[in-house]
């Protein structure tokens, strides 16, 4: 442990015992969903578990001073068509109890949870005034005080129908502040907490692969995914990255990344033609269930070439265009649009992005290591010679960048066709370094 982290923890530890616990939860949920942005999923674990240990560590501290009061608490979360509600029962200001309720959108029931439920219409107040009106329908006991994260629909009716079934007004509010908007805070907490946990649990994996092999057509399950994507500034440096996916997690140990060997200029078709005909042949390495391929119809079309030439013609493919989230299928000839927040469109956006990742990673490690002089080896027409004379006449790679064609030109006699591309070139990595220095910010 790192003198850092040692204060880290110590600064934590204050804010707890000064009762600021939801301050401390909220920094650890930042740096939890930060670690799971940059793909460190065993980190973002160990925090998700940190956060479940504190909230469930102070709850009872915190409650206890509700002036003992009996509430009911709903906090409900959205993760796409995924919701999570979470009720803490409060009696005599203490926290006596919890449930939770998962709901999914669309024509089939999530399963597995309590209950099992279809989201009805009307968002976030649809789902909890449907809840409360079920959940009521036979309780023994319904409070005077009902917090939600959200107003029900038709509060005012629902209110009225649970003050004559509990002989006693009852009230249904959204508090702004105070302690009561502290327990709804509590309350939507936990359910976040729930509803991240059933994303990345097996039988979600499960659901989000079975999606995927009934919106493709594929002949099994797509345990194995492998998906490939190209990297490159008009033709420079061109790089691919191979990425695999098994039972809906990467298998970091699997992939690979190669230097595009054959193909000049910016062809990105012959780019994936050139990565997956050296992946298959590999004779050692398992075929997937279904090979991805990040782009449209062009890169389809280079990747069947591919596993025509390997005789693979029965191997599954599909690609996965960025602009509008399209997936095209060789036997298909129009795309097709996963619905909004389905598992299986997130799982294969999941894994394009990743192996976007991976190859723009290893883009820039060559540049990183090769500076903008490497641009100038992969310009056609400029050689040794050529390039020791520009670095000469103008003295930097930052004034080589600012000259134009023109002054490029007298320079070693170069023709004008060289000249524009080596100022294409220099120019368009220069704009991606900006970028991601942007990024980094």
């Amino acid at each position: 442990m790192t003198q850092a982290e040692y204060a880290e923890i110590v600064q934590k530890v204050r804010l707890v015992l000064e009762g600021k616990d939801q301050e401390v939860i909220q920094q650890l949920e930042r740096q939890m969903h930060g670690a799971a942005e940059r793909l460190q999923y065993e980190r973002a674990a160990r925090l998700r578990d940190r956060i479940a240990s504190l909230r469930h560590a102070t709850e009872n501290q915190r409650v206890i001073s509700a002036r003992g009061e009996d509430q009911d608490v709903f906090g409900l979360v959205q993760e796409g068509n995924e919701l999570q509600v979470q009720l803490l029962v409060i009696r005599g200001g203490r926290l006596i109890g919890q449930d939770s309720f998962a709901f999914e959108g669309g024509t089939q029931p999530t399963l597995g949870h309590r209950p099992v439920g279809w989201a009805p219409p009307g968002g976030a107040g649809g789902v909890l005034g449907s809840l409360l009106a079920q959940y009521y329908l036979g309780a023994r006991h319904i409070p005077k005080t009902i917090l939600t994260s959200h107003l029900p629909a038709e509060v005012d009716l629902l209110a009225s129908m649970l003050s004559a079934r509990a002989r006693h007004p009852v009230e249904i509010r959204v508090p702004e502040r105070g302690p009561k908007a502290r327990l709804v805070e509590m309350a939507v907490g936990n359910a976040r907490a729930l509803l991240a946990q059933s994303l990345t649990s097996t039988a979600a994996r499960e659901r989000a692969l079975a999606e995927v092999q009934q919106a493709l057509g594929l002949p099994r399950l797509p345990r194995r995914i492998e998906c490939t994507d190209i990297s490159n500034i008009s033709g420079v440096l061109a790089v691919g990255s191979l990425v695999t996916f098994v039972d809906g997690q990467p298998r970091r140990q699997e992939y690979k990344r190669f230097r595009i060997r054959t193909v000049l200029g910016a062809d990105d078709y012959a780019m994936v033609r050139e990565v997956l005909g050296r992946r298959f042949g590999k004779k050692d390495w398992p075929l997937p269930d279904l090979l991805l391929i990040d782009g449209g119809r062009g890169q389809l079309n280079a990747g069947i070439l591919a596993a025509k030439e390997a005789g693979l013609t029965d191997l599954p493919l599909a690609s996965l265009a960025k602009e509008e989230e399209l997936v095209f299928r060789p036997d298909g000839p129009e795309p097709i649009s996963l619905p909004d927040g389905s598992r299986g469109k997130h799982l294969l956006q999941q894994v394009r992005d990743e192996t976007h990742r991976f190859a723009l990673m290893y883009h820039r490690s060559l540049r990183g290591n090769s500076g903008l002089r490497s641009v100038l080896d992969e310009v056609p027409g400029i050689g040794a010679r050529r390039k020791r004379l520009l670095l000469q006449r103008f003295g930097s790679l930052k004034r080589l960048r600012a000259a134009s064609v023109d002054e490029l030109r007298t320079v070693g006699g170069l023709p004008q066709r060289v000249a524009e591309a080596a100022h294409h070139l220099l120019n368009s990595v220069a704009q991606e370094d900006i970028a991601t220095a942007n990024e980094r910010k």
